[in-house]
């Protein structure tokens, strides 16, 4: 029976994709958006200037100026609404806040984000949202250290990135759990090339996608689905007992 509704849901979904590509109007996310890169502004009175510069006839008040709010913002705009983003703060931006000192910019909590190569999806939708105006500086290939206890019995454990370095570096590091390291970057691999078939689930009408989540029909199409339910801290322990790769 299942798969005769997954079926017929397909077919719906083909049906709406084929007409909307026929006879749809296209969207103004369409199109391409990428501006030349502009001018980096860290003088705080200017960016006050531009925030109080509230418009007329708002289409959407978005509460909030963290990642989601502005987000949904810039993509509304892109859209064509006029939007006014609120927020209780002295500055806008949430996690992505940032503050100057002596001249040079600093963020607060956004220190560094992987996956931003030429034509990875989150490069794409980054620009997308920004109009290609956020640019990240490339790290060195040590990009952390983690130091576990105080003193002269403290410990220091190195991050490496790139997945097969930091892999390795980790294995050289943990000579006794190389089979829980390699098992979690399984784990890894299967999460980062299946997520996209979480946000699909989110494109199914509520009723369906809990059929498939509660039926465990979700748990046979992919182990994502019960990975996405499991902490990270609960996935290590049933790996490894070392607390030191743990808290790593």
């Amino acid at each position: 029976m299942w798969w005769i509704l997954l079926f017929l849901e397909w077919l719906v979904d083909w049906a709406r994709g084929t007409y909307w590509y026929l006879f749809g109007r296209r969207s103004g996310l369409c199109k391409g958006t990428i501006s030349p890169l502009g001018p980096l502004v860290v003088d705080q009175n200017k960016k006050d200037r531009l925030l109080r510069k509230v418009p007329k006839n708002l289409d959407v008040i978005v509460i909030g100026s963290g990642i989601g709010g502005l987000t949904a913002a810039a993509l509304l705009a892109k859209l064509g609404k006029i939007v006014l983003v609120l927020e209780q703060d002295k500055q806008a931006g949430g996690l992505c806040k940032t503050f100057t000192e002596k001249g040079f910019e600093f963020d607060y909590g956004f220190h560094y984000l992987g996956q931003l190569h030429e034509n990875s999806f989150l490069k794409v939708t980054l620009d997308q949202i920004t109009d290609g105006q956020v640019h990240f500086a490339e790290q060195s290939s040590h990009v952390d250290t983690v130091v576990i206890g105080t003193g002269t019995q403290h410990k220091e454990y190195t991050i490496y990135n790139g997945k097969k370095q930091m892999e390795a570096h980790l294995k050289k590091q943990f000579p006794n759990d190389t089979k829980a390291v390699e098992e979690l970057f399984k784990i890894m691999k299967i999460c980062s090339k299946k997520i996209h078939l979480l946000c699909m689930l989110k494109l199914f009408p509520l009723w369906f996608a809990r059929f498939i989540l509660r039926s465990g029909i979700a748990d046979l199409i992919s182990p994502i689905f019960r990975y996405s339910c499991t902490s990270t801290t609960d996935v290590i322990k049933s790996l490894t007992s070392n607390q030191d790769l743990l808290t790593v």
